[in-house]
């Protein structure tokens, strides 16, 4: 069975992106890999609260962005479990991975194990009228 991974990067998730996965799994008989990379380093919102709360101290701080990211975590956690309840209905098996670390490296990892055949990820920049995600299809070592 092919694997199709999705890669998300935050607490929003754009409802063209999962529908358009599910459609393409069902169409491919493939199973969905949900992927959700929280970047070691702090986010771009974290860091700026963090500026300005800096006066509180170094563990008041990291106490507050240990608490962000966990909610965060929370919050794409229910978001993938409800693509998760809609592909069961639709009988596509689903696996849900989040991970922290760097981005790219992180997707390439977790592909390369779980052997990926397509990768579909949110477009960060986008034409007006262009679609929000982006197919890549890849190619492993195993089928050359």
């Amino acid at each position: 069975m092919k694997t199709v991974m999705v890669v998300f990067s935050s607490v929003f998730i754009p409802r063209e992106l999962a529908e358009f996965s599910l459609d393409y799994a069902a169409k491919n008989g493939a199973q969905l890999l949900l992927l959700d990379v929280l970047e070691k380093e702090v986010s771009g919102q974290t860091l700026r609260l963090s500026c300005d709360i800096g006066f509180l101290g170094r563990v008041v701080r990291e106490k507050l962005e240990q608490e962000i990211s966990d909610v965060q975590r929370q919050v794409i956690s229910k978001k993938l479990c409800a693509i998760k309840s809609i592909a069961d209905k639709i009988g596509i098996p689903v696996k849900i991975i989040l991970i922290e670390g760097p981005y790219i490296s992180s997707i390439l990892e977790v592909a390369r194990e779980n052997s990926v055949n397509t990768i579909i990820a949110e477009k960060l920049v986008k034409e007006i009228g262009e679609k929000g995600y982006s197919v890549i299809d890849v190619k492993n070592k195993k089928e050359d």
